[in-house]
């Protein structure tokens, strides 16, 4: 019984309603003898047509899909195999009809694709504003209807109207319950482009469908064409004669680009045409098909590849890209940036490009919708929120609005999305654990940390307001030290600067608690970890209240030395970024580094025992070191203040005076100016007298010694170099000749120098072979020269060369002379690499 199942009570492909993939026998024994034992059949004898079906067999253990892993495009590609496969060593587990110990189960980790499907959920549907980003309510809901929501809107409208904001219109999603919601603001309820404003009958109130949610649409519409093939049928942009749309297209370009380094379709990925359904929500996936990119590789490549109805679909994109890039302008200069017109900001102008495409969009939407076919176009909910009354009319009519009333120049469309409250969830999400779902509580912890962020803003001249990201944990690098201009010299932090920002000190001593927690991760030192952080129970001050407030036991309360140098960053950051200083510190390369040295220098010292407290690890004298180590003990650095020597009646002892200046000054009393307010107690000096700090330092005694090593070998005790140590023995050789009058001139002839270098060669080899039957030199096969050097003996002692190259000489890697000889030929070579080096020595040693 070929393919059928050998399990006892299984009908696996015995009749046409028992289908099923069937499994033959391992060939491994222990493995053979495994399923043997599970199953429950006697005297069993196996042969080359028993097999077992896949319904013995968990769903983990049988492979159906095959995948590659594309290291160009870093892409892993699926597809279905034609026979499902056993993965390695898996035994039959589940048999039916059998007693229940006989069968094993285990639970089965539910897969990425359903766990997603699983997790999907709504888009909030709140508005917020262009310019602010704040969430102005919050409703968790289970169910809710058209006319709760119409009620919450209307109430949140009027609110904002009550405390001064204009609310000139509402945005949301594609949803039927929020069209039901904004319909009912007409009575009877009408979905309508604008309505009565609530608050002012005299103005308008817009509705607008979110851009970003129809580009979506518009996309899972052709994707959810599958039945008919994905062709889409529309009418011609300029002619309106009915054309044709084929993704089938897109996708076979992609097949063909697909393994190129270099393709037309420029971002067209597997992901964009074949997207899950939680990527589907991904905007940037949609762009990617509806790319002007993709537009021109179907022009280019679709009548090579004799791709279908390229040319309509090219036009298609090109229509859905174009007003894409007229609905998504956020900044006036986009068009110049880019080059396209259609990305300049809308103007009432007749004239005006992207305003006259959005009303021939009207009437080719309009004359789309018209269409007999019924097949291959959008649905009724798309064709109502596209380009009809709500996105392209909306959007018309509000450019009108803006520039008669409000006397506007330009109009940014891409202002007018639901991005804001999308990218707030999202942060909600990241600041709560990258948690698909979360808590209200954590909603409301994560919204009062942003708010916190807006709190902290700086003023630029020419930028305007700058938000201070307190969680940016990005690390810098501050070594290198930018050098401070002269402009910058006269940047100080004064009292009124603290009090101008006094309303702000609960914020920044919050962010100085994040700056202890952040340094007390790096720091070890214990004396250092006490200065970062200080008691909870010592803390009166209201500049801790938000601390107090949001702590739940594992906020850090930051000492007043940090409080203080926050203070003086944010005094300083400002004032950097004002009129009088801002175009020099934009051009500073390293701005962190300048702002690092400026706060260094605002903190900075201002008398000795400031100096002591700060490199309290300087070898001070032991008078100073005993008086310091007091005063920091009962007192902190941060109330410290100098008190000039003149007005000081204690020093006058430590440093010395007359009898007639003792008599005179009343020290034992103290300074006259502790009686008045302390207004007029003296204040601190500009600069430290460093000359002052100096003197106080424990004087230190260097001494050096020499030691003499008598081991030392003579030619590195009294030569540097190897030209050295030959001229030695050659002047030896000369002199000797001279004597015995060999010679009759005082030159050194080449014949001496080389008798001199083959004297030092026979040294050397002598202090470190003891001959030529050494057993350090066997491998090189040695041989004596007819000079006495042991040489080796190479394969190419027959060919035509020198001597020297045919036999080098053998010297020892750790002699003195030999590195001396290696430092000499390294210079001659004018510091050669390696390889060039080792050549040149090997043509003689």
């Amino acid at each position: 019984m070929s393919c059928k199942c050998s399990v006892p009570a299984c009908r696996g492909n015995y009749d046409e309603s028992n289908k099923v993939a069937v499994f033959s026998f391992p060939n491994d024994e222990r493995l053979r003898a495994k399923w043997l034992h599970a199953i429950p059949r006697k005297d069993f004898n196996i042969t080359k047509n028993s097999k077992v079906c896949e319904k013995h067999f968990k769903d983990g253990e049988v492979l159906r899909n095959s995948t590659f892993y594309n290291e160009k495009t870093g892409e892993t590609i699926s597809a279905p195999m034609k026979r499902p496969k056993l993965k390695e060593n898996v035994v039959p587990s589940i048999i039916p009809g059998c007693p229940s110990y006989m069968s094993s189960s285990s639970a089965i980790r539910e897969s990425p694709s359903k766990k997603r499907q699983r997790l999907e959920q709504e888009q909030i549907d709140l508005a917020v504003k262009e310019s602010l980003n704040n969430v102005i309510h919050i409703v968790p809901i289970d169910t809710f209807d058209a006319s709760k929501l119409f009620d919450l809107m209307k109430k949140v409208i009027l609110s904002l109207e009550e405390i001064g904001f204009k609310v000139m219109g509402m945005v949301t999603d594609n949803n039927s319950i929020n069209r039901a919601a904004a319909s009912n603001f007409a009575n009877p309820p009408k979905l309508q482009v604008k309505y009565d404003h609530p608050a002012d009958k005299s103005r308008p109130l817009f509705y607008v469908i979110d851009s970003v949610h129809i580009l979506k649409c518009v996309r899972n519409n052709c994707l959810n064409n599958h039945k008919n093939g994905y062709y889409f049928y529309y009418p011609d942009f300029d002619t309106l004669n009915v054309s044709t749309a084929s993704l089938s297209s897109v996708r076979k370009l992609y097949d063909l680009e697909c393994s190129s380094l270099l393709k037309f379709g420029y971002g067209l990925t597997s992901k964009a045409l074949w997207p899950t359904n939680l990527e589907r929500q991904n905007v940037k996936l949609e762009l990617k098909l509806f790319s002007t990119d993709v537009m021109h590789a179907l022009n280019e490549l679709g009548e090579k590849y004799n791709l279908e109805c390229y040319e309509q679909t090219a036009k298609f994109i090109d229509i859905i890209s174009t007003w894409w890039d007229i609905v998504n302008v956020k900044t006036p200069d986009k068009g110049k940036f880019k080059c396209n017109p259609m990305c300049e900001p809308l103007t009432s102008s007749p004239s005006d490009k992207g305003l006259m495409f959005l009303k021939q969009l009207v009437s080719w939407v309009n004359k789309w919708e018209n269409l007999d076919s019924i097949k291959g176009r959008l649905s009724k909910e798309t064709f109502l929120a596209t380009l009809t009354c709500h996105t392209t009319q909306v959007f018309i009519e509000i450019v009108n609005h803006c520039t008669k009333s409000f006397k506007k120049e330009y109009i940014l469309l891409g202002k007018i999305q639901a991005d804001k409250l999308e990218s707030r969830f999202r942060q909600y999400r990241s600041m709560a654990g990258d948690q698909y779902h979360i808590y209200v509580r954590q909603i409301y912890e994560t919204e009062s940390k942003l708010r916190l962020c807006q709190e902290l803003k700086l003023a630029s001249h020419k930028k305007g307001s700058i938000t201070v990201d307190i969680f940016d944990n990005r690390e810098k690098n501050y070594e290198e030290k930018q050098p401070i201009d002269l402009i910058f010299c006269d940047i100080m932090v004064e009292e009124s600067d603290i009090e101008k920002i006094a309303d702000t000190l609960p914020i920044v001593t919050y962010l100085a608690g994040y700056c202890s927690h952040a340094a007390l991760k790096k720091t070890k030192c214990l004396y250092c970890r006490q200065k970062l952080r200080t008691d909870k129970g010592s803390i009166s001050h209201d500049k801790y209240k938000l601390i107090d407030v949001k702590d739940r036991g594992g906020l850090l309360y930051p000492s007043k030395i940090v409080v203080n140098a926050v203070i003086h960053t944010y005094i300083v950051v400002q004032k950097l970024i004002s009129e009088k200083y801002e175009d020099k510190f934009i051009q500073v390369l390293n701005q962190c580094s300048l702002v690092v040295n400026l706060i260094e220098n605002v903190l900075v010292t201002k008398d000795i025992f400031l100096s002591f407290d700060i490199q309290r690890d300087q070898n001070w004298g032991t008078f100073v070191q005993n008086r310091v180590r007091e005063i920091r003990s009962l007192t902190s650095a941060i109330v410290w203040r100098h008190v000039p020597g003149a007005l000081n009646a204690a020093d006058l002892v430590s440093r010395g005076c007359s009898g007639e200046q003792l008599l005179q000054g009343k020290w034992w009393e103290g300074p006259s100016w502790f009686s008045e307010n302390e207004e007029s107690w003296p204040k601190s000096e500009d600069d430290p007298d460093e000359d002052l700090v100096s003197s106080e330092k424990r004087k230190t005694i260097v001494t050096t010694f020499t030691k003499s090593d008598e081991n030392v070998d003579w030619y590195y005790k009294y030569f540097s170099s190897v030209r050295k140590i030959v001229h030695m023995p050659a002047w030896i050789f000369r002199f000797y000749n001279k004597l015995r009058k060999i010679a009759s001139d005082f030159s050194k002839t080449l014949s001496v120098l080389e008798k001199a270098e083959i004297a030092l060669m026979l040294l050397i080899q002598k202090e470190s072979f003891k001959d030529v039957n050494d057993d350090k030199l066997k491998k090189l096969r040695p041989i004596i020269g007819c000079n006495g050097l042991i040489r080796a003996k190479t394969n190419i002692s027959n060919r035509d060369d020198t001597n020297d190259f045919k036999f080098p000489i053998i010297l020892p890697s750790d002699h003195t002379v030999v590195k001396l000889l290696i430092m000499n030929a390294h210079n001659d070579l004018l510091h050669a690499g390696t390889s060039m080096l080792m050549s040149h020595l090997r043509e003689k040693y």
